[in-house]
């Protein structure tokens, strides 16, 4: 992953070093991805559906919908839908307060 200076508030955070990386994926119906967890934040954003297990725990997700997932914790995802589902993947390092976004979404 490659390492970026960001020296301004962004979003209400204070970013002094910042480790990001990303992918994309269109995933035909039927497709799974494996259990797995990552030592850094994973945010996804979604079109299509599907349905992502996080802790053996089932969360169904749709076009414009968005999901934290914090480091350690195992998940998998499943296009369970009849057509295909799109998803970016961020991976973000572990210095991250998303605090002030959860307690004060509507900001």
């Amino acid at each position: 992953m490659e390492e970026v200076e960001v020296t301004d508030i962004v979003g209400g955070l204070l970013l002094k070093k910042l480790e990001i990386g990303f992918h994309f994926r269109v995933a035909e119906p039927g497709w799974t991805y494996p259990d797995h967890y990552h030592k850094i934040f994973e945010i996804l954003c979604y079109d299509g559906s599907a349905v992502q297990y996080i802790e053996g725990r089932s969360i169904a997700f749709g076009r414009g919908d968005w999901l934290v997932i914090p480091p350690g914790m195992r998940h998998h995802i499943v296009n369970s839908g009849p057509s295909d589902c799109t998803y970016l993947s961020i991976h973000l390092d572990d210095d991250l307060d998303f605090s002030p976004m959860v307690s004060n979404p509507t900001q």
